[in-house]
């Protein structure tokens, strides 16, 4: 469940962490994405916040594309968790990286991707192309 994903610790500081993911299939196939973790020092009680960084960040809907952060609000959303709070009770830095992997495997029945955009018409597919434009357009 955690294959192609690499995380260590950074040797200056514990509350930073470092990490790939290569993504061996899907719409993603063959890429490789390095990604930071910043652990804040209330954890587990405030989340971590994870983003992407360099010259690569991946074009996702989830994904801000100026600074790479994920919003795992969409991601930590269920049945038992309409709004996506984080929980300290139930989620973990490993937690996180399997949802970060989740991204990478997007599904066509994804009610997170429609409710992001706020449109029933649009394919949840659609919103990962970058030259999309709802409206009719």
């Amino acid at each position: 469940e955690y294959s192609g994903v690499y995380v260590l610790p950074s040797f200056a500081s514990i509350w930073e962490w470092h990490g790939v993911i290569c993504v061996r299939s899907g719409l993603y196939q063959h890429a490789c994405f390095k990604f930071q973790i910043r652990v804040p020092p209330k954890y587990p009680m405030a989340e971590p916040k994870l983003s992407f960084l360099g010259q690569c960040i991946p074009f996702h809907p989830f994904v801000d594309a100026r600074t790479g952060h994920i919003n795992f609000r969409y991601l930590l959303m269920s049945e038992n968790n309409p709004t996506g709070d984080w929980n300290p009770r139930l989620h973990r830095i490993y937690v996180l990286i399997k949802l970060v992997k989740a991204l990478f495997h997007p599904t066509s029945y994804d009610r997170r991707l429609q409710d992001l955009h706020g449109d029933a018409a649009v394919k949840p597919f659609q919103l990962f192309n970058p030259n999309f434009q709802s409206g009719g357009e």
